[in-house]
Order: C-alpha cells, then sequence, then structure tokens
C-alpha cells in the first residue's frame, strides 16, 4: 500500500506535485483537503470536454480518448498501481503514441520535454509495452489556434523515469510517517501557505518566460536584429564569453582551489549569511 496503508494507487500528477509543492500534496493527499478550483481550470476541463465530443478541431487525435489506464508496480517492498488517463492515446504494432491537451499560458519544446506528469504518463504505456514512446504537448491557444510539441521517450529514459517514481514513492511514504509526527503550529500557517503558491506561481512565470523569450529571440534573429526598441521597452542580446584554458592555467585554477579548501577545513569563517530556502 502507498504512504503506508493509505492509498493503493498513484498518478502522473500526483507524483509531478510532491516534486513540485510538497506542501500543498500534504494539504491535498495527507490532509484531504479539497482542490481549490480556479477559472483556468474550469476552462480547461471546458476545452478537453469539446475535443472529447468533437466540438474544438485539433492537430493530434488517436483512436483512445479520455479512458482511465491503471498499471501495477512495486516500489521496493510496496505494490500499488499507476492510475491516468492519457486525454488520447493508441498503442498500434507495441508501440505507443499519446497527446494531452493544454490551455493557459505558452508552452515550448523544452517546457515539453522537461514537463515530468508526461513523463510518468509515457513510462506507464512503456510497463504496458516494452518500447519507446511517442508523445505530445498540443497547446490550444485562446484564439483556437493549435501547437504541437513533440517528445520522444526512449526506453533509457524511461527506465529513468521509472527510477525516479520509485524514490518518490519511498519519498512520499517517509513524508507521511514525518507529517504524522510534525508539530509546527507555532508556524503561521496562511504565511507558509502563501509563500509556497508564490514559489509555484514563480516558476510558472519563469516556465512562460521561457517560452516566450524563445519566441522574440526567434524573431529578433529572423529580421536581423541585436536590439529592438519597442513601445513596452528595449530588447537586445547579450553575450556570455567563456574560454577554454591552456594546461598551465588550468593547474593555476585547480591548486587556488585546493589551497582554499585546506584553509577553510582549518579556519573559521569571517561572516556566516542565513537566508531562507524552501522545497515544496
Amino acid at each position: 500500500m502507498f504512504y503506508p496503508e493509505k492509498r493503493k494507487h498513484t498518478s502522473p500528477s500526483a507524483l509531478a506535485l510532491w516534486k513540485d509543492n510538497r506542501a500543498e500534496f500534504e494539504r491535498r493527499y495527507f490532509a484531504g483537503e479539497k482542490t481549490f478550483v480556479n477559472k483556468a481550470m474550469i476552462k480547461g476541463t471546458q476545452v478537453h470536454r469539446e475535443v472529447e465530443l468533437g466540438m474544438r478541431e485539433v492537430q493530434i487525435r488517436y483512436e483512445h480518448a479520455e479512458q482511465e489506464i491503471v498499471v501495477p508496480f512495486k516500489a521496493g517492498r510496496t505494490e500499488l498501481e499507476l492510475k491516468f488517463i492519457p486525454d488520447s492515446y493508441e498503442i498500434k504494432n507495441g508501440k505507443a503514441k499519446f497527446v494531452d491537451y493544454k490551455t493557459g499560458s505558452a508552452w515550448s519544446k523544452k517546457r515539453a520535454e522537461d514537463d515530468f506528469k508526461q513523463a510518468v504518463v509515457a513510462w506507464g504505456l512503456y510497463l504496458m509495452t516494452g518500447s519507446e514512446v511517442s508523445g505530445a504537448i498540443e497547446h490550444i491557444a485562446d484564439d483556437g489556434t493549435t501547437k504541437v510539441y513533440r517528445v520522444r521517450y526512449t526506453t533509457e529514459r524511461l527506465e529513468q523515469v521509472g527510477d525516479e517514481v520509485k524514490k518518490l514513492v519511498k519519498e512520499i511514504n517517509k513524508g507521511y510517517e514525518e507529517w504524522l509526527t510534525r508539530t509546527d503550529v507555532f508556524m503561521d500557517e496562511d504565511a507558509l501557505a502563501r509563500f509556497a503558491e508564490l514559489k509555484a506561481e514563480e516558476r510558472r512565470i519563469k516556465d512562460e518566460l521561457q517560452a516566450i523569450s524563445e519566441q522574440i529571440s526567434g524573431q529578433m534573429e529572423a529580421g536581423g536584429l541585436s536590439r529592438a526598441k519597442t513601445p513596452f521597452g528595449t530588447f537586445y542580446f547579450t553575450e556570455r564569453k567563456r574560454w577554454e584554458y591552456p594546461d598551465d592555467v588550468v593547474k593555476i585554477e585547480q591548486k587556488l582551489k585546493k589551497a582554499k579548501k585546506e584553509y577553510e577545513a582549518t579556519h573559521e569563517p569571517k561572516t556566516i549569511t542565513r537566508t531562507l530556502s524552501f522545497r515544496a
């Protein structure tokens, strides 16, 4: 059973939430608090329903739509099931393909490749087929236009994803035991929750900025521009130079690092600065 004797299954979204925001995972899964539904989530559900009913055109549509898949697996001595519902998928000739329809903030090729939730979906299909998996994100913009970002999941990568999933299961089981005995009532829960929300928003904004940055950079390069003055501000390229040093310089650097390390091991620091860190 999953986080001892409480659940017998997990999902790609739950595992991704543990990685991205442990405080929210604890509230939702350990404490059983209801999930807040915002306008973006309601709109996303509506768009998915329109795609499923054939009321909205998309570039990729496979044989199966919104069908739950349940795959058993083991993480150490923990036996559980992976449950997930691909937006659309098919398995032909022993190979699986799937697509996830996304609304809201813009996507990029890198964001699609790095998305852990999608990688776990691919791993679940890999458990069924034993072959590499073809995935895709199809982003549906507010004006109805769509853009597809394809991701090829090799068997090597899927094995790595499986290892990470099993590691996360062990972390969650341990986290549940710690949560049961934790005493943090002296801390302002509203402040903690707001901080966690802002950090999650910070990650979302970073992803969106990355996607938009790639778009603007591409347009400037296509136009041969190194600087573009716009009503919103000036966009320009900065360069980071990197040198490959000769062996004699590298040896000097290595000696300096060694000398610093030896000094730090035998002397007290002049100052110690503490900053608040956070891991969801």
